[in-house]
């Protein structure tokens, strides 16, 4: 929930979400791009408890691996509850700076969809949350 906490939310997240076009060429520039902070696939690919390179194969039969890296945990998805796919993430998304580049976040709204639809007790905390804060977006830019 990286995109929580730029949108204000105080909710500490563990790993960062990304949802990628998946064709072939994406898929190797996706794998190119972690390299070199040592992408290796975890838990159940191919087999539970591997620990391996992330490869444009793996991201071909898998929806969704979870990735360690040197900075951390990355969930790398072909879809996303209550948004769905790439495109459709981002016409739901907005560009935000950080660190001085120009980086695709999902919106709140986006966000706030995918958490009504995930179904998980964690994401339901946090949805009052995130409503909370659009709410707060929404007073403040009719003022």
């Amino acid at each position: 929930m990286v995109a929580g906490n730029l949108y204000g939310s105080q909710y500490l997240t563990e790993d960062l979400d990304i949802v990628y076009e998946t064709s072939q060429g994406n898929r190797e520039r996706l794998c190119s791009a972690l390299e070199p902070l040592g992408a290796r696939v975890l838990g159940h690919w191919p087999v539970e408890g591997s620990d391996r390179p992330l490869t444009p194969d793996v991201l071909a039969v898998e929806r969704s691996v979870t990735v360690g890296t040197t900075e951390g945990e990355i969930d790398v998805l072909e879809r996303i509850d209550g948004v769905g796919a790439f495109e459709d993430v981002a016409g739901t998304s907005e560009t935000i700076e950080i660190e001085g580049r120009a980086v695709r976040v999902i919106s709140l709204a986006g966000l706030i969809a995918t958490k009504r639809a995930s179904g998980r007790e964690k994401d339901r905390v946090h949805l009052a949350e995130l409503e909370v804060i659009a709410e707060m977006s929404r007073l403040r830019d009719a003022d």
